[in-house]
Order: C-alpha cells, then sequence, then structure tokens
C-alpha cells in the first residue's frame, strides 16, 4: 500500500511538472529559454541533482551543451566550463548517433561513460527528435548507481517529444534571422561602395537587363 502510495505521488509529480512545462512552453521560440526551462524547472521538481541540454550543431557536426542544472549552472543563464562533444563519442554521443534513449544503471561499467564536472555512477540520456531526426539530449547524471527508473525515462521522453517541436522552430528562426542580418550587412556594403565610388556603377543580371545604376 506504502509502495503504491508512492508511485501514485511521484506520478502525480511528474504530471504537474509536464503540465507547467507545456504551459510556459507555448510562448517560447528561443533555443536557450526553452533549454533553460527543462533543465532550471522540470529536471528540479524531479529531484535530480544534475541536468544538461545538448542542442545539435549541425555545421559543426558535434552536440553543444546550452543549459545545465546543478554544479555546471553558472547563474544567470550561463553554463560552467561548457562543452562540445561530437556525434557518437561518449554516451550522449552515442545516443544522438542512434536516436534511442539509454538508462545507464552503473557508468564504470560503461567504457563510453565520459565525466565532465565530476564523475557520477548512473546516467539518463534520452534524444530530442523531431521528424526523424535528433536535434539535441537530455542527460542527467545522478551520484547513485541504479538512480534512474522506467518511470523517469517515460516523463523525460514526453517532455523531449514536446520540446522538439519548439526547439526545431526556435532553430529555424535563428537561422532565418541569422541570413537577414548577413544579408542587411551585404546590402549595407554594397551600398557604401556605390556611395563613394567616382565611376558609374550598373548592376545587370543574367539576362542582360539593368537592374540598377
Amino acid at each position: 500500500m506504502l509502495e503504491q502510495n508512492q508511485e501514485l505521488s511521484e506520478s502525480k509529480q511528474f504530471l504537474s511538472s509536464i503540465n507547467g512545462f507545456v504551459t510556459k512552453l507555448l510562448d517560447q521560440d528561443d533555443i536557450q529559454t526553452i533549454s533553460w526551462e527543462i533543465a532550471e524547472n522540470v529536471i528540479h521538481s524531479f529531484g535530480f541533482t544534475d541536468c544538461v541540454i545538448y542542442i545539435l550543431n549541425e555545421e559543426k557536426g558535434c552536440l553543444e551543451q546550452v543549459a545545465a542544472y546543478g554544479s555546471k549552472d553558472a547563474g544567470e543563464h550561463t553554463i560552467k566550463d561548457p562543452i562540445q562533444l561530437p556525434l557518437g563519442q561518449g554516451i550522449v554521443g552515442s545516443v544522438a548517433m542512434s536516436g534511442i534513449a539509454e538508462i545507464i544503471p552503473d557508468t564504470s561499467k560503461d567504457p563510453r561513460y565520459i565525466a565532465d564536472d565530476e564523475v557520477r555512477l548512473s546516467e539518463i540520456t534520452v534524444p530530442i527528435v523531431f521528424e526523424n531526426k535528433v536535434i539535441g539530449i537530455i542527460d542527467s547524471e545522478h551520484p547513485e548507481a541504479d538512480f534512474f527508473t522506467e518511470k523517469h525515462l517515460e516523463t523525460l521522453t514526453i517532455i523531449a517529444n514536446l520540446a522538439a517541436n519548439r526547439l526545431k522552430n526556435a532553430k529555424s528562426k535563428r537561422r532565418q534571422e541569422k541570413a537577414e542580418k548577413e544579408l542587411r550587412e551585404s546590402e549595407t556594403k554594397l551600398r557604401t561602395v556605390i556611395n563613394s565610388a567616382l565611376d558609374a556603377i550598373i548592376t545587370i543580371d543574367d539576362k542582360g537587363r539593368i537592374k540598377e545604376w
């Protein structure tokens, strides 16, 4: 009876965290904000001691730490000594390659384990997947072996699924803003050249039509 009550209490706790996450996620379209929301609020409510959110940098082909809870949290939404992991490296990199979540009961027996800030004995790693592509990772470690359960895995998977679409939109928005910034800078440079030129400048398209002069 006591065990059933404990399981019910944990289920309510996890459900409450998910509901709160969904509510706060509705108006967010920034990668940093979404990632810190997962790390600071959701993970904290589970009683975890550590969590790091990784986002895939497709250009570099690596996973970058963008948010953290625990000893990696340096305050004011900054990470202490952030690292990058190549795809396939460590447990995090392996999960990013396979797209399959893993619970590691004892990291000392897993040769893939890479200690970041300190050695911990258990780890849970859940991919954030959008349209069959891994775009990020939720990774949590704990000093005790066999700490993480299937219930933890189920709940983190739900959170990863909820965050996936928002993170994808946020990444698209970031790329668009970068492209628009580069276009503005290019136009500014061109205009500077034109305005300072002593000779006439004519712009012609590939069909020989004058576009600007």
